[in-house]
């Protein structure tokens, strides 16, 4: 038994590696890959069926919603407006709601250079040529690269700058440290003194009394509140260091490294993914719902990674995925499903590349429908496959495609 057993193994992983050699029809093998993904998309329909009729994952599910609805009044109602974290920035409200730090993660524009190997890109036509002069950046851009901390206090409370001073102070010692759910301090080696020294958790103190809160300013007009209540808001602007992202792309490295190794993923892509993901923000949230560095998506891309790398069937929760290891370790893990799964009948590297992009943002669906049904890939060279998924892909996905091959090479030296 245990010898026709081995026997049987032995022709299963010759028979694939044929298959991946590219011995297998291209047509078959695009009919085997959507065949395999109706099925799992049935499976997964019917797996989200069950839990729609699960009165305990409604009763759940509707629990959660509450809870954010009221959140988000409660912040409304103090500040007329909701300012949640996303992809690009982290939120964090005190306790009482009456102080809020944005942290963005975002770098200045630069001209982005087009790939060598993408000639069929137009680069962006200069302006004309003007006097040496320094163009004003957009509000948006101001905002990147920066920390905005702001305090509200009731308008008559007594003494209500030196209140909201001290909120400020308690918010800003706050994300200095690893009280969050990723576990961390996320701004770490990002933010320096004027003399040019780190701010840590051990000198946050010094730094506020020193720098932080001599340049709070108080808006000249209060804030009319929902709630009826007029309140002074005061607001002071941390700069981050210009290479704060290259810092917090080092600090995942090893991590990174070590499921790339696990999984045999190429190392520059997955940096160039999480950059483009989440400006290696490890509390990046989407509205999708997607959560972490990789903007996992936990009831479909986390389920299945999950499930591949623990043999257990769950769903991980945003608090799990905040973690970056546990982030890293399942997206890198659904790069090589979908490389393993789906995308194995083709050889050349370089166009599974493009394809494993595509697939990561747009699913693995869209790209059988509008490319590999479509196109024969296996006979088009990789420019080819590249130019075809710029026409064939929805715009984010095109987008997302050219954002991820122009970066990974800021990675090629850390392979």
């Amino acid at each position: 038994m245990v010898k026709y057993l081995a026997v049987t193994i032995t022709l299963v992983l010759i028979s694939i590696y044929g298959l991946a050699q590219g011995g297998q029809d291209y047509q078959d093998y695009v009919k085997e890959i959507e065949s395999k993904w109706d099925e799992y998309s049935e499976a997964r329909e019917f797996e989200k069926f069950k839990q729609e009729q699960d009165a305990a994952f409604q009763a759940f599910a509707r629990e959660q919603e509450e809870a954010y609805r009221k959140y988000v009044e409660e912040v409304e109602r103090k500040w007329n407006e909701f300012i949640g974290s996303t992809k690009q920035q982290w939120v964090d409200y005190g306790e009482d709601k009456d102080v809020r730090s944005i942290v963005n993660f975002e770098e200045k524009e630069a001209p982005e250079e087009k790939p060598e190997e993408k000639p069929e890109e137009k680069p962006v036509e200069k302006p004309e040529e003007k006097p040496v002069e320094k163009p004003e950046e957009k509000p948006e851009e101001e905002k990147k690269g920066q920390i905005t901390v702001e305090a509200i206090v009731p308008a008559d409370a007594p003494d209500a700058l030196g209140k909201a001073k001290e909120l400020i102070a308690d918010q800003v010692e706050r994300i200095f440290s690893a009280v969050n759910e990723a576990k961390k301090n996320i701004l770490q080696d990002q933010v320096k003194t004027k003399t040019g020294e780190t701010v840590t958790p051990q000198n946050v103190e010094k730094f506020i009394k020193e720098e932080v809160l001599p340049e709070a300013k108080v808006e000249p007009e209060p804030l009319k509140s929902k709630d009826g209540v007029e309140r002074v808001k005061v607001s002071v602007v941390i700069p981050m260091v210009p290479e704060h992202l290259r810092i917090r792309a080092e600090q995942y490295l090893p991590s990174a490294r070590k499921h790339c190794d696990q999984y045999e993923e190429d190392l520059p892509l997955v940096m160039a993914v999480i950059e483009t993901e989440s400006y290696f923000n490890p509390l990046a949230t989407s509205h999708i719902p997607a959560y972490g560095l990789m903007q996992i998506v936990p009831r479909y891309g986390g389920r299945d990674a999950y499930r591949y790398v623990f043999k257990k069937d769950e769903v991980p929760t945003p608090s799990y995925l905040y973690v970056p290891d546990n982030n890293l370790l399942l997206g890198i893990a659904y790069l090589h499903i979908l490389q393993d799964n789906y995308l194995y009948g083709i050889n050349d590297s370089e166009k599974r590349e493009y394809l494993t992009i595509a697939s990561y943002n747009g699913g693995v669906g869209r790209v059988i429908r509008r490319m590999l049904k479509r196109h024969n890939v296996r006979e088009m060279p990789p420019l080819e496959v590249y130019r075809t998924l710029m026409n064939e892909m929805p715009d984010e996905t095109k987008d997302y495609l050219a954002k991820v091959s122009s970066r990974k090479k800021n990675y090629l030296a850390w392979q």
